[in-house]
């Protein structure tokens, strides 16, 4: 997830895209990494100034872990207004042979 909230703070969406797999989901917006690529590209006007997470629990079980935890965000939107966002994640990670871990899904759910 160190990983993850560095490209989130460069708002990379190709290496983003790539940390899933090939069939991956980013929640309920976007299947597969054409698209989530897509959908992360469309957030141009917003700078990311903080992003960092805490893992509470991982379960790992052959082949798959779960990733709980929460986040914390802090955005500029078009270079004016700041926005702090934050909430839990479920992160279910796939291991692919000769790749390493890989995200099937991401889900995240804001907190008030």
């Amino acid at each position: 997830m160190n990983h993850y909230d560095r490209l989130i703070m460069k708002l990379d969406a190709d290496s983003i895209a790539l940390l899933f797999t090939p069939d991956g989901d980013l929640g309920n917006i976007a299947h597969g990494r054409d698209s989530i690529k897509k959908f992360l590209s469309s957030f141009k006007n917003i700078e990311v100034v903080s992003q960092s997470s805490t893992t509470s629990s991982i379960k790992i079980k052959k082949d798959t872990a779960i990733q709980t935890g929460s986040y914390r965000q802090v955005d500029v939107i078009a270079g004016k207004d700041t926005v702090k966002v934050k909430g839990d994640f479920t992160a279910t990670w796939l291991w692919l042979a000769k790749e390493g871990w890989h995200i099937k899904r991401m889900v995240t759910t804001p907190a008030n």
